[in-house]
């Protein structure tokens, strides 16, 4: 009697079979990215909302969400208004076969007097697989990654590096080390940075020293504002731990003022990584953030 034996196939069978299926699988082509690696938090369902102001007091919150499963705002001008960049991480508008294999990508959306407009911009660092953080200073994208390694850095206890291109350069390396805001003040090239998930730090010339921290908030955004320069970050409200976006100015770029909140009390529930930027289409100003709701 013949032996049984389980059936053989060629090596090339055995290759192709997983990406045939899911090329040809519509509900595999479409699904989102997967998350960014076992360290990386369980997110509820994200939107990135706006609010306007005439002047910056008076708030009114706009109905609908520019954007959904989105994080990690970043906003730069450009001439006629300004373009917000984030992570995208629905993966809708790419096939299966770019998200695999391709380069990753971070989503921007412009704002202009003709309104918003989306698209999507590739991240080709060879050497940051899994970036995040995305801010530009309107000649160079700046990243968070972690060397050859597809996981969340914002959860990693090894060095972050800090990178801007192209071409691309290590400006900063150093544990826990996110959210890279630099900015031009007098003449003084400035780095903000979020620390440890706890503090934001300053960092100043070339290369990057130290020069001070901010305890309790997180997540900067600096921009320059006639003489002064204004500092964005979000805190946790009162006694909850949901924070909201608030702001402090300073005329010198080292003694800032007081945090003070932003928004309304009560205006939104939990208001992230906040940005600010004027608006084009309305005038006065458009604070965005980004909106987290309980997991489905």
């Amino acid at each position: 009697m013949a032996e049984d034996r389980p059936p053989r196939y060629p090596l090339g069978v055995i290759v192709f079979l997983p990406i045939l299926i899911a090329c040809g699988d519509p509900t595999l082509a479409n699904a989102p990215p997967p998350s960014a690696g076992t360290d990386a938090p369980l997110l509820g369902v994200t939107r990135v909302r706006s609010f306007h102001s005439e002047d910056l007091e008076s708030w009114a919150a706009d109905p609908e969400p520019l954007a959904e499963h989105a994080m990690s705002l970043g906003l730069h001008d450009v001439p006629g208004g300004f373009e917000v960049t984030f992570m995208d991480l629905s993966g809708g508008e790419r096939s299966w076969w770019s998200r695999t294999f391709g380069s990753p990508e971070i989503g921007v959306l412009r704002r202009t007097e003709a309104g918003w407009s989306r698209s999507r911009q590739p991240v080709d660092d060879p050497t940051t697989p899994a970036p995040i953080d995305p801010q530009s200073d309107g000649t160079r994208l700046w990243i968070v990654g972690r060397d050859g390694v597809v996981g969340d850095p914002a959860s990693a206890e090894s060095d972050n590096r800090l990178r801007a291109g192209p071409p691309w350069e290590t400006v900063l390396r150093g544990p826990g080390l996110t959210d890279p805001m630099p900015v031009r003040f007098h003449g003084e090239e400035l780095l903000f940075l979020t620390e440890s998930h706890q503090r934001i730090v300053l960092y100043t010339g070339t290369p990057p020293k130290r020069a001070r921290q901010w305890n309790r908030v997180t997540v900067p955004y600096a921009r320059v504002v006639g003489d002064e320069l204004w500092l964005l970050a979000q805190q946790p409200a009162g006694g909850s731990r949901l924070p909201v976006p608030v702001l402090a100015r300073s005329t010198d770029g080292r003694a800032f003022t007081a945090f003070e909140p932003v928004l309304p009390a009560g205006m939104t529930r939990v208001c992230t990584s906040p940005v600010l930027g004027p608006d084009a289409a309305r005038g006065g100003w458009l604070l965005l953030c980004v909106e987290e709701q309980a997991p489905r």
